[in-house]
């Protein structure tokens, strides 16, 4: 079975490898934070189901929402965490007009550790 801490081992190996000022720095930071927002979504899926809960989204809400709603209700701190995430890896997947440097890129691998602190 695949280990979602695999996904944020590799986004600070990304981190830690990648020259700030190379020419495709920015690709690196983007796929990093994809790579660290899904592994601690998926961990939240896990923590959720852990608590015998079933995700299920209300009207309007997207299954990705369903989950931060549920873990906000379970762990405020990390519900919001998660949310921000989310608002970080939508950005590095869809937006090319918005600049992902390494500032945003420690940002979101600060708040997916400590969401994955919190999932205990």
């Amino acid at each position: 079975m695949f280990n979602w801490n695999d996904y944020l081992k590799i986004a600070n190996d990304i981190l830690m490898m990648t020259d700030p000022n190379s020419i495709d720095a920015e690709a690196y930071y983007r796929c990093g934070i994809s790579r660290a927002y899904y592994s601690v979504y998926n961990k939240s899926e896990q923590f959720i189901k852990s608590k015998h809960l079933t995700v299920i989204p209300q009207k309007k809400e997207s299954f990705q929402q369903a989950v931060i709603r549920i873990l906000g209700g379970l762990n405020g701190q990390a519900g919001v965490d998660l949310s921000r995430l989310k608002d970080y890896r939508t950005d590095s997947d869809y937006y090319c007009h918005i600049k992902i440097d390494i500032n945003t890129f420690k940002l979101s691998l600060q708040l997916a550790t400590s969401i994955d602190r919190q999932l205990i």
